[in-house]
């Protein structure tokens, strides 16, 4: 008889401790999954996400480590921001990144376009936006930035930013480089965040390399193919 509780204690115990195994297994296995479905998320264009498990997840914290319970933590922020506009949305994104950035060792905290380009080169893309953009909105100085940004990543043009912008083969391709107006735009908020999201998130202006607003015919329009014009009637073309 003495035997048979021995027998029952240690099955009772086995089974505790697969259930254990398991349990812990599912967290891991959620917080993987909830990576997964917020970093592929369409930022814009979509209604606000439905809540997931993160509130039950969170009631387990006492089988999370601690880099689990912060990673869960942060995308469960990440989910929940409100935005009516890519740039709000943005502005969010970044005091999120702040305010974990001392965590970088358990989140894979994104570069920057301060940590891959000299304070100079910014200064002057930077310039260029607010000079062919004065007056626009986010969007509009975005889909510009892009078209540099296009361009520093293709073969045909040059592979410095300044040189990007600068480039005259077969002309000046920046007019405010021309005309002095990159010297005397305010770069204003909306220049600097426009450089920073797209480097970050890629561009909103698809594949184009160029841009304009000439009524008429121009060069791009003849040699081209015009994929979009934005609100500040910039046309642009790949």
């Amino acid at each position: 008889m003495k035997r048979n509780k021995i027998d029952i204690v240690i099955i009772i115990l086995i089974l505790m401790a697969i259930f254990v195994n398991f349990y812990e297994n599912k967290s891991i296995e959620s917080i993987k999954k909830i990576e997964i479905e917020v970093l592929n998320k369409d930022i814009i264009g979509k209604t606000q996400p439905k809540k997931k498990c993160y509130k039950k997840i969170l009631k387990r914290e006492n089988v999370l480590t601690e880099s689990e319970r912060i990673k869960i933590e942060f995308f469960s922020k990440l989910e929940a921001i409100q935005f009516s506009s890519r740039k709000e949305w943005f502005i969010s994104y970044k005091l999120l990144l702040e305010e974990y950035k001392e965590y970088d060792e358990y989140i894979d905290m994104p570069q920057s376009v301060y940590d891959a380009y000299s304070s100079n080169q910014i200064k002057i893309f930077q310039m260029l936006i607010a000079a062919e953009t004065t007056g626009g909105d986010f969007e509009s100085k975005c889909n510009v930035a892009s078209v540099v940004w296009n361009r520093l990543h293709s073969q045909n043009y040059p592979d410095n930013i300044i040189d990007v912008i600068y480039e005259k083969d077969g002309g000046v391709q920046f007019t405010p480089t021309y005309d002095g107006r990159i010297y005397t735009a305010e770069v204003t908020e909306d220049d600097i965040l426009a450089i920073e999201y797209t480097y970050m998130f890629g561009s909103t202006a698809y594949d184009c390399i160029a841009f304009d607003n000439v009524q008429g015919l121009s060069w791009n329009k003849n040699n081209l193919e015009m994929v979009f014009t934005d609100r500040i009637n910039h046309t642009f073309y790949r």
